[in-house]
C-alpha cells in the first residue's frame, strides 16, 4: 500500500500530466504531415517564361497516372504500383523507339504493355500500362509515426541533354480517387523536371539524361504500431516506479517488470525497421530500460536495510516527476527537434 497521501498524490499527478502530455504529443503529431525522406537530386527546370526553356530541343510531355499501390511496405522499403505513363511528342523530332527506353530509377517495369497509340494535332500519344516496383531512401527518425513521401524518378537513358526534354505540370500526375492502402492516406503530390545530375571524376555535377521527379506524401495511419509500442512501455515506466511507493518487498516483482520489456523487445523488432541509428521508439524503449534497471538496482541497495528503505521513500516522491518530465522531452525532441 502506499505510504501516505503526499505520496500518492504524487504519484497520481505525475502519472495524469505525463500521459496528458504524450498523448497530446502524439496527438499533434498524428494530425500533422510531417515526412523527412530525403528526395533525389536532380537539375530542375522552372520555365515560368517561355525564355526559361531550352530552345531547339524537343520537347515531349509525360503525363503518370497511377492507378494502384498493392505493395507499399516501407520498412522493408518494398513499393509495388500500377500505372499508366504516356508520353506526348512529335514524331518527326524524336521517334517511338527512343520514347520506349525510359526507365524508373531505383525501380524495375515488372510488366509493361503497349504502346498504345493516339494522334493529336500532328502529336503523336504513346501510352503504356506499367507494374513498377521500386525502393526509396527513408528516414525512420520518428517511428512508429513516421509519414513518408515516396519519389519516383522517370528518365531516358538512351536521350542526351540535347536530344530531348521532358515537360510536365502538376496536372499531370493523377492519384486515382479509388486508392486506397491499409494503413496510409494519400496527402500530398509534387512533379518537378530537368535533368539527372551526375558527378564526373572531379566531383562536378553535370546534366546526363531528360527527367521528371514525382514525388507523393503518405499520412500514416496505422495506429496499431502506435499502440503497441507507447502503451506497454509507459505501463511498465510506471509499474517501476510505483514498486518504491509501497511498503511490501517488491524485489521479485521488479525482476518480472526488467524481463517483461526485455521480452517485450522482441516484439518491436517485428514490427520496426531496421536502421542504423535510433528511432522515436527506440529512444523510448531504452530509456524505460534504464528506468527499470535503476529502479531495480536501488531495490536490491533497499533491502539490506530499513534505513536504505527510509531513503528510498524520501527520495521517490522528487525521483517521480523528474523522470516523467524527462520522459516528456524525449518524446518531444524526438517528434518535433530530432527531424
Amino acid at each position: 500500500m502506499i505510504k501516505n497521501m503526499s505520496e500518492l498524490k504524487t504519484l497520481v499527478l505525475s502519472v495524469i500530466i505525463t500521459v496528458g502530455c504524450i498523448a497530446t504529443l502524439l496527438f499533434i503529431a498524428i494530425h500533422n504531415f510531417r515526412p523527412t525522406d530525403p528526395v533525389p537530386q536532380i537539375y530542375t527546370i522552372k520555365p515560368t517564361l517561355k525564355k526559361d526553356l531550352p530552345w531547339g530541343i524537343p520537347i515531349v510531355k509525360p503525363k503518370f497516372v497511377i492507378l494502384d499501390i498493392p505493395t507499399m511496405d516501407p520498412n522493408q522499403n518494398i513499393f509495388v504500383a500500377n500505372a499508366i505513363i504516356s508520353f506526348k511528342f512529335d514524331p518527326t523530332l524524336i521517334s517511338l523507339e527512343t520514347i520506349s527506353h525510359f526507365i524508373f530509377e531505383k525501380g524495375k517495369i515488372l510488366d509493361k504493355k503497349g504502346p498504345f497509340l493516339k494522334i493529336q494535332n500532328n502529336l503523336t500519344i504513346a501510352e503504356y500500362h506499367v507494374k513498377i516496383e521500386f525502393s526509396n531512401t527513408l528516414n525512420y527518425n520518428t517511428f512508429p509515426l513516421d509519414d513518408h513521401q515516396i519519389s519516383l524518378v522517370l528518365t531516358n537513358l538512351f536521350a542526351g541533354p540535347q536530344e530531348l526534354i521532358f515537360i510536365t505540370t502538376q496536372s499531370d500526375l493523377v492519384i486515382a480517387q479509388r486508392l486506397k492502402i491499409t494503413g496510409w492516406q494519400y496527402a500530398t503530390k509534387n512533379v518537378s523536371f530537368g535533368y539527372t545530375a551526375v558527378k564526373d571524376t572531379n566531383n562536378i555535377s553535370a546534366a546526363k539524361h531528360p527527367c521528371v521527379l514525382y514525388s507523393i506524401g503518405f499520412k500514416k495511419k496505422n495506429l496499431g504500431d502506435i499502440f503497441t509500442i507507447f502503451i506497454p512501455l509507459i505501463i511498465m515506466f510506471f509499474i517501476s516506479l510505483i514498486c518504491y511507493l509501497t511498503k511490501q518487498n517488491v524485489m521479485s516483482f521488479s525482476i518480472q517488470n526488467l524481463v517483461a520489456i526485455l521480452t517485450y523487445r522482441y516484439i518491436i523488432q517485428k514490427i520496426a525497421p531496421r536502421t542504423g541509428y535510433l528511432t522515436t521508439g527506440d529512444i523510448v524503449y531504452t530509456y524505460c530500460l534504464i528506468i527499470i534497471i535503476l529502479t531495480l538496482s536501488l531495490n536490491l541497495w533497499s533491502i539490506q536495510s530499513k534505513k536504505n528503505r527510509q531513503k528510498i521513500f524520501k527520495i521517490m516522491p522528487i525521483v517521480i516527476p523528474i523522470a516523467c518530465f524527462v520522459l516528456i522531452m524525449l518524446v518531444f525532441y524526438t517528434l518535433f527537434i530530432r527531424v
